[in-house]
Formats: C-alpha cells, sequence, structure tokens
C-alpha cells in the first residue's frame, strides 16, 4: 500500500483483499513470544475515516491528506527510520521496513517486528530514553490485503526484541497514528466509530476510547473547527494527549489537548492563512517542546506552515507559510527547532525544505539523491532545542537513506551541499510473492 490514504479504504474501512499476504524474511530476526497471536486475532471490521461534512458549510473531506509513511526520528540516542524497499510499483511487493543506527555506530540495521504483513506500511514513534538508554519505540502494522486490523508492537531495547499486541480495528492511514505517553500507555488512532483515539489499558490487548472523531467534533473546541478527520496524536510530558486533525472550518489549525476540563483547542494564528482549510500532517515533541506541521488547501494552491511550542502552557508558534509543490513525503526535526521536510510525489522525493525555527523563512536545499527515501540528521541533531534558542543558521550534517529494489545506501551531505555515497550498504533479502 503505496502512499496510505483513506480514499484507498472503502466506505466501511475495510481495506478489499488483493491478493496473497506478502512479507520480508530478515536474516537474524529475532523471534517473540505471543507473537503468533497475532495472526489469532479475528480481523476486525470498522469504519472508516471518509465521512460526510459534520455540519453544513464546511468542504467535503475524503480523509486526511497525503502524509508519507516514510519517516525519520530518534529514540534515545539512536536514529530511527521507516523505509519501503522491493518493487515499489506493486503493492504485493512492497515491503515497509523499519532500520535503526543504534548510538555510537554508523552501522544502520533492520529490525522490523517478524511475523506479519508489512506491505500496508508503520506508523511509528519512540521516546527518550533515560541515562542514554535506547528509549521506547511502538510501531503499528497498517492494514492490507487480508489484513483488516492492526498488530502493534513495542521494543525497549533498540529493537531486538518486540512485545507484540493487536488492535481490532485497523490504525489511521497516517504516520503519527500511534504514541507513547511517559508511563509506558500506548496511545493509537484508529478507524473504528469514523475514527477515534484508544490508550492502551496496561498491555497491548486492551484498550479503552478517550475521544472518537464524532465526540470531539460535538465539544465547543471541535465545533470551532469542524472536525472532518484525525491525523495524528502525540503524548507530551504531562501524560495528556494532544491531537492534531482536519478542519473544515477555514482558517483553523485543529490542535486540541486534553484538560482537566476536557478536550480544549491551543489556538494558532497563522499568517495569510484566513482562506485556507488545514490539516495536521506530523505531530511530535521532544524533550523540551512540541512541534507540528499543517498543510493548508487555498482555493488555488496548497502550503505548509510549521508550529512550535514549549509546553502545554505555552503558544504555538508559526513559521511563514511556504508553497508546497506534490506531496509530503517525509519530516526530520533537527536541532535547534528546525525542521526538515521532504517533499515529492509517488517514492520520488524532488526537493528538500528546511526552516530553521519560528518565524524563519523556509529554504530549499534542492533535490536529494535520486531514490531518497528519508533524510536523517547527524547523532544528537535531533531534539527541540531550549526555548528562546536562536533560529539554526543551516540543517547541519545530514544523511539520506537512498533505496534500489532490496538495497538501502547511505548517502551523506557536505556542508557545501554536495551529496556523496557511503561505503554502507544495507542489504535486505526480499521474498517477492511470498506469503505468510
Amino acid at each position: 500500500m503505496r502512499r496510505a490514504r483513506t480514499a484507498a479504504v472503502d466506505h466501511e474501512g475495510r481495506v478489499r483483499p488483493a491478493g496473497r499476504l506478502s512479507r520480508l524474511a530478515v536474516a537474524g530476526a529475532t523471534l517473540v513470544c505471543g507473537m503468533g497471536a497475532w495472526m489469532a486475532v479475528p480481523a476486525g471490521v470498522s469504519a472508516g475515516t471518509t465521512a460526510r461534512s459534520p455540519r453544513s458549510g464546511h468542504a467535503a473531506y475524503a480523509g486526511p491528506a497525503d502524509a508519507g509513511l516514510e519517516q525519520s526520528w530518534t529514540s534515545g540516542a539512536s536514529a530511527w527510520a521507516v523505509v519501503a524497499l522491493g518493487d515499489l510499483g506493486r503493492k504485493l511487493d512492497t515491503f515497509w521496513e523499519i532500520v535503526v543506527r543504534p548510538a555510537g555506530t554508523p552501522r544502520w540495521s533492520v529490525v522490523t517486528p517478524p511475523g506479519v504483513a508489512s506491505n500496508g506500511g508503520f506508523s511509528a514513534a519512540g521516546t527518550p530514553g533515560g541515562s542514554g538508554g535506547p528509549g521506547v519505540v511502538t510501531a503499528g502494522f497498517q492494514p492490507s490485503q487480508y489484513l483488516t486490523y492492526s498488530p502493534i508492537a513495542s521494543s525497549n531495547d533498540g529493537g531486538k526484541t518486540w512485545t507484540a499486541g493487536t488492535l481490532a480495528s485497523g490504525l489511521l492511514p497516517v504516520a503519527d497514528a500511534v504514541a507513547a505517553e511517559p508511563d509506558g500507555a500506548v496511545l493509537a488512532l484508529v478507524r473504528a466509530k469514523g475514527g477515534a483515539l484508544l490508550r492502551s489499558a496496561g498491555s497491548l490487548t486492551a484498550w479503552k476510547t478517550l475521544v472518537s472523531r464524532r465526540a470531539l467534533d460535538e465539544t465547543r473546541a471541535g465545533r470551532a473547527c469542524g472536525v472532518l478527520a484525525l491525523s495524528a496524536v502525540v503524548a507530551s510530558g504531562s501524560s495528556s494527549p494532544e491531537l492534531g486533525a482536519a478542519c473544515g472550518v477555514p482558517g483553523v489549525v485543529g490542535l486540541f489537548h486534553l484538560s482537566s476540563s476536557g478536550w480544549v483547542a491551543t489556538h494558532v494564528r497563522v499568517p495569510a492563512g484566513a482562506r485556507s482549510t488545514f490539516t495536521v500532517l506530523r505531530l511530535a515533541s521532544g524533550p523540551v517542546g512540541t512541534w507540528a506541521l499543517a498543510e493548508g488547501r487555498g482555493p488555488r494552491s496548497a502550503s505548509l506552515v510549521a508550529l512550535w511550542r514549549a509546553g502545554p502552557a505555552a503558544r504555538w508558534r508559526a513559521s511563514p507559510q511556504v508553497r508546497l509543490h506534490g506531496s509530503v513525503l517525509s519530516t526530520a526535526a533537527l536541532g535547534g527547532r528546525s525542521l526538515l521536510i521532504a517533499t515529492g510525489s509517488g517514492f520520488r522525493t524532488q526537493d528538500l525544505l528546511w526552516t530553521g525555527g519560528p518565524g524563519t523563512h523556509w529554504r530549499s536545499l534542492g533535490p536529494p539523491p535520486a531514490g531518497t527515501q528519508v533524510v536523517v540528521p547527524a547523532p544528537g541533531l535531533a531534539s527541540l532545542a531550549p526555548a528562546g534558542a536562536a533560529p539554526a543558521a543551516g540543517p547541519g550534517p545530514l544523511s539520506a537513506l537512498v533505496v534500489a529494489g532490496s538495497e538501502v545506501t547511505v548517502w551523506h551531505r557536505a556542508p557545501t551541499g554536495r551529496w556523496g555515497p557511503s561505503a554502507q550498504r544495507l542489504h535486505v533479502p526480499v521474498e517477492y510473492g511470498s506469503s505468510t
């Protein structure tokens, strides 16, 4: 399943069968106790996020805007990424994998949770580890072919072993559909009930609903937005979930957090955004703050705006808007509050957009090497700088993960802006046409 979007799901939220389940055979993969339970759980049939406008006057909406499932992030001092390999022109022969570069080593390795078809991609997120530890990474499988529910797994040892669980409903097809809270609970955005936020209740097999899209839209904050879809979730340091949404009311960016009195909006002022309707594509947190990326759709064009805030009580600070050509394929948070956005179409990254922080203009870094799936920062550059820090002067050292079939080559960007390949190549043995 390539550019995952709700439009690929039928009106009842089911993914139509498209052939045999496929999988990637990774040499040396660590089997996990209980992994077989994934395949024993009945496939849940749930409602998708496609919905009629919640009230008259709102634009019709078919689901979250394009948001690439290829991503990079850090957990502890390790760098992580989600990439797609195989024959990218064929859904059955496209395999999404999770790779990691542990702290202290330049080498990447494949650590995809075994036992489940990964043709639908992953929604994944990491949390920092104490005392430089690996942190916790949570990965949810997107439904594909016969798989209509979402297996989910977490690892606290850098992907060496995974604890398995299940969601009876499929995850929403967005990058930030899962998040981990500081106390170990997991948040998940699922397709049931027209889109709902769940929290794990003691394990990855027991879940409770925190809010549905319909319920959020009935709140005062939701009515001001006209909530058309839930599109991102993150856990802040206070264990209070934050939600991103697609809004039907022009000029409103759908950002909400759970307070003692219920769900409230966190107001954002976007310059020259009064005529655009906004969808939050990304929502992530660092040691001292949260950042978001929103896409605005106006009468004639699309644009992006980046947002930052230091804490739940702080106001969001916005970047200027930048015109969007194509779709957002992947994102990376760099040092000094700066963000890097890869844009293009399909699996082809055509441009890298960079902003140094609140109030700073976007800059094009030009196209990365052909075949680039994600761009990752150098170690130590992925956390948000303290509030009040000066905007970054440049993106700093960058690496690109370039995919050709079943091989990943690591390229590095020199201070001059030129890219060059390294000696590192990661070969992943793909079993085309295999089934589980």
